[in-house]
């Protein structure tokens, strides 16, 4: 258990040491054989080297990906309008809508035609003898 905690904090410590070399204008290059100078093993230095452009990487590239993110929400926003219901009547078959003084309708679904008025039948109007407009 000592040994984790004793490995954790050398960690922390090297990737601060890492951190403010960089920031002072240090190349990686450069800390990386600094680092192996002070007797540092060389697996460990470049994973840890690694670990930090990583970070660096993440914090550079997090705020332009949220922008983007956030750019294509507006945009596509005005795409999904609310003309979805051509959608929701595409659900049920479409086929031909009697309403009950016998006049036929094509093109109508199953759920609208669900209703006292209406009478559905799963076929076009075009050839249904007992409508009485026959209208397509």
């Amino acid at each position: 258990m000592i040994k984790k905690s004793g490995s954790r904090k050398i960690k922390s410590n090297i990737y601060k040491y890492i951190k403010e070399n960089f920031n002072k204008g240090h190349k990686i290059n450069s800390i990386k054989k600094w680092l192996i100078a002070y007797g540092y093993d060389e697996s460990f230095v470049f994973e840890s080297i690694k670990r930090f452009q990583t970070r660096q990487f993440i914090k550079k590239a997090s705020l332009p990906a949220f922008i983007v993110a956030v750019t294509l929400l507006f945009v596509s926003l005005p795409l999904l309008d609310n003309n979805i219901t051509g959608a929701f009547v595409g659900i049920g078959k479409v086929g031909c809508c009697i309403d009950n003084s016998g006049f036929c309708y094509e093109s109508y679904s199953e759920m609208h035609c669900n209703s006292k008025d209406f009478m559905y039948i799963r076929h076009d109007c075009f050839d249904l003898p007992y409508c009485k407009n026959n209208t397509s």
